[in-house]
This record gives C-alpha cells, sequence and structure tokens, in this order.
C-alpha cells in the first residue's frame, strides 16, 4: 500500500491503519461497484465488531447473519495512486521504435503490482474483466483460470523519449496514418528479453502507468534518456544495458504471484460479489466514518 494505493497518504495515519482491511480492488459490476464503495475504504466494523486485518474481516462477513451491517472509515488519502488501464502494448520484438502500423500493437489491460502481485512486476491481461476474475480466484485461493503476461522491473531501464517540450514528459510519439492523434508510447528494457513498449492516444490514461512504472525503476531499476542527435538519422539508440539476475523472489514471466507480506496484507481485501453488501450509504466526509446498509 505504501508503494501503490496510499502512496500521498500521511504517513502517520498510514501507520495508524496497522492491517486493517482495505478495499484495494472492486469488481466491475458488483453491487459494491454500484452502491458507491470505492477504492481506499476501510473496512472498521463487520455486524458490530471491529475488524484489524483482512482475515477477521472476511471471516465475519463469511459466518455473519444477514442482513449484515458494515461500517467503512474512509480515510484522507490525498488522492490514491492507481497504475493501470487499458493499453495498447509491443513486447514481442527487439526493436526500440513503435511498430509500422497500429495493427501490430496488442490490447492488453495492464496492471503495475496491484493486489495480487509484486510491487515491480507488470502485469498485462486481455482485458479488465479477466483481471476481475484473477482477482476474485486468488482471493476464493484458487488457481488463476486467465492468461496474464508478466514482466519484472528489477534492473530495468526506462528510456525516455527527448524532448524540449516539458508537456511531452518524456514519452516517445509516433504518427500513423488514418490517426488524427499521435500515439505516446514508453518504452521499458529489462534485464532480460526484448523491449516492453505500453502505449495510448491519450496522454492522460498512459500517465498512471508511466509514473508507476518510474517509481518501481527508480527504485528497483534505472532511468535512462534516449540520445537524439540532429541532422538525417533521427535517434540513436541508448548503449545495451547491463544485465541484471532476477533475484530468487520474483516470479516467471506467464504466471501469477500471489503476494503477501505484514506490510501489504490489507492491500488483498476486496469485495467479492457473492459476499458483498447489497446496500450502502453515500460516501461521507474524508476522515469520516461510513455506516453500511444491510447485506
Amino acid at each position: 500500500l505504501k508503494e501503490s494505493l496510499y502512496l500521498n497518504m500521511d504517513v502517520a495515519e498510514l501507520e495508524n491503519l496497522r492491517d486493517r482491511p482495505v478495499v484495494a480492488h472492486i469488481l466491475e459490476g458488483s453491487d459494491a461497484k454500484r452502491a458507491g464503495i470505492e477504492l481506499g475504504h476501510i473496512v472498521h466494523k463487520v455486524n458490530g465488531i471491529e475488524v484489524h486485518d483482512p482475515e477477521q474481516a472476511a471471516r465475519l462477513i463469511r459466518e455473519g447473519p444477514r442482513p449484515l451491517p458494515l461500517v467503512f472509515y474512509v480515510p484522507n488519502t490525498n488522492g490514491l495512486v492507481m497504475s493501470e488501464n487499458d493499453h495498447l502494448v509491443k513486447y514481442d520484438s527487439k526493436e526500440l521504435d513503435a511498430p509500422a502500423t497500429v495493427a501490430e500493437w496488442k490490447p492488453k489491460y495492464v496492471v503495475i503490482g496491484g493486489p495480487i502481485s509484486l510491487p515491480y512486476i507488470i502485469n498485462m491481461y486481455r482485458s479488465k474483466s479477466e483481471y476481475d476474475t484473477a482477482v476474485l480466484e486468488t482471493q476464493l485461493g484458487r488457481q488463476i483460470s486467465v492468461k496474464v503476461k508478466q514482466f519484472s522491473l528489477h534492473g530495468a531501464r526506462l528510456i525516455n523519449g527527448y524532448s524540449a517540450n516539458q508537456e511531452n514528459k518524456g514519452f516517445h510519439h509516433v504518427k500513423y496514418r488514418n490517426k488524427a492523434q499521435a500515439m505516446r508510447y514508453i518504452v521499458i528494457l529489462p534485464a532480460k528479453g526484448n523491449p516492453i513498449k505500453i502505449s495510448s492516444f491519450n496522454v492522460e490514461e498512459l500517465e498512471p502507468v508511466h509514473e508507476g512504472c518510474e517509481r518501481m525503476v527508480d527504485k528497483y531499476g534505472h532511468i535512462s534518456q534516449r540520445v537524439v542527435k540532429s541532422g538525417p538519422g533521427g535517434e540513436q539508440a541508448p548503449s545495451k544495458p547491463k544485465q541484471f539476475e532476477y533475484p530468487d523472489e520474483a516470479p516467471k514471466q506467464n504466471r501469477v504471484h500471489h503476494y503477501r507480506s505484514e506490510e501489504q496484507s490489507g492491500a488483498n481485501y476486496h469485495h467479492n460479489p457473492q459476499n458483498a453488501v447489497d446496500q450502502y450509504s453515500n460516501q461521507q466526509n474524508a476522515g469520516q466514518l461510513m455506516s453500511v446498509g444491510n447485506y
């Protein structure tokens, strides 16, 4: 949570939360989503009993009577940090530059870290709904049934594009025929394997994933800038990065890693639609308790 959802939260308030269960993921179309429960809400009481960790909350919800009252605490987060979105990606070629056509990009739902992954892992799902499925199956202790492509940012380099315009924020760009807007993309050189390119025609949509990669590369890898030479020839590719070995705990590609630690135990709690609240009250002001209706 300190490296993701609650990155901007006051340190003192974050420490006071201890291991209390935090809503770190909400399934699309669930009762929780429709009722107004939001990411970052903290489960305070279940059936009048104060809860202190995700396991206790899950047990009380599972075994409690119906209807079941819940109370949430809405912390002052100073803005939640989410590093995920729908993007076009390219990871199956050695080229640093964008592919020649839009058709060569693959649509993926990209998640940096997240509640069922190590924080420095790039996870690519075929859709948001399949990501929801992976989270739900993990919570239920089931084997993941959906496909996910994973890349580690340990020892990786983020190759920022050169630009005199600060608004470009280090993004590379490419203009395709018959497309009104230029595509912006980022380039990541992992310690092993081909470059990873993540793109979007919308800068605002690309920023969360870009910033998530920057944070993890700054902590676990390296940030570089592509060298640009004037005149014919365009951009010059950077020198080949030093090769780093993955740490023992790093998951292999194509395999979901179920991560849990004392520091992030709350990050794995989410609302199962089969165990979720049916009716909720509207969210109150940040820093206040939010009473929840029958369940």
